[in-house]
């Protein structure tokens, strides 16, 4: 509903759904609860003490998602992290953010404590996290693109650019691997970011200036 505070009742979700192009319509497949049985998450969340413990909007803010075989990707903006998840809702893996070896961190993110200071303790602006995330054909590699700017010691914005990161589904981890996606004049944020197809690419800057 907007923070976290005002989110333990809301439960998160994916909708299955089947467009007709022709007519216009939309059929409603099949709508899925996220929910952690097993204990995977890395903090106590909202339902800790139930059984099925459903997640809700004061555990994570899912705004990216991508299917590859059995396992739902979620890419989400408290922590911010990389969730996975099976077909039918249960939670598998919880992957915090890295950039050149160093975790990357929310003011939302779980372990926060304050006073904090934005640059030092955290250097993912609030709403800053995964907003977009493609899945490159051919490799197999998903690519997650962070709402806004990385914030630098002093809390200003590193440039004028967004990091597209890697993350390999296969071995569960951060390829290392690295874009930077510059903003227009004027702009604050991208909503969206997918492979149209592999003969169309965006012009994107890599992380060494070439």
């Amino acid at each position: 509903f907007g923070s976290k505070l005002n989110s333990p009742d809301a439960l998160l979700s994916f909708t299955r759904m089947n467009p007709d192009f022709g007519s216009g319509e939309v059929e409603v497949v099949e709508q899925v609860w996220l929910r952690d049985p097993n204990r995977v998450a890395p903090f106590r969340i909202a339902y800790e003490g139930t059984e099925a413990r459903y997640l809700t909007g004061a555990d994570f803010d899912p705004e990216s998602i991508q299917v590859i075989g059995d396992t739902v990707w979620i890419g989400e903006e408290f922590g911010p992290y990389l969730i996975s998840a099976t077909l039918d809702g249960v939670l598998t893996g919880v992957h915090a953010t890295r950039v050149e070896d160093a975790e990357i961190r929310s003011p939302d993110h779980p372990a926060m404590r304050i006073p904090a200071a934005a640059g030092v303790d955290y250097r993912s602006a609030r709403s800053g996290g995964y907003e977009g995330m493609a899945l490159q054909p051919g490799t197999g590699l998903l690519w997650a693109m962070l709402e806004k700017p990385l914030l630098l010691e002093g809390g200003e914005a590193e440039g004028r650019f967004l990091r597209v990161l890697a993350f390999d589904p296969a071995a569960g981890d951060w390829t290392g691997d690295g874009f930077r996606f510059p903003l227009a004049e004027g702009a604050t944020a991208i909503g969206d970011f997918n492979f149209i197809d592999e003969t169309r690419a965006l012009v994107i800057e890599r992380d060494n200036g070439e």
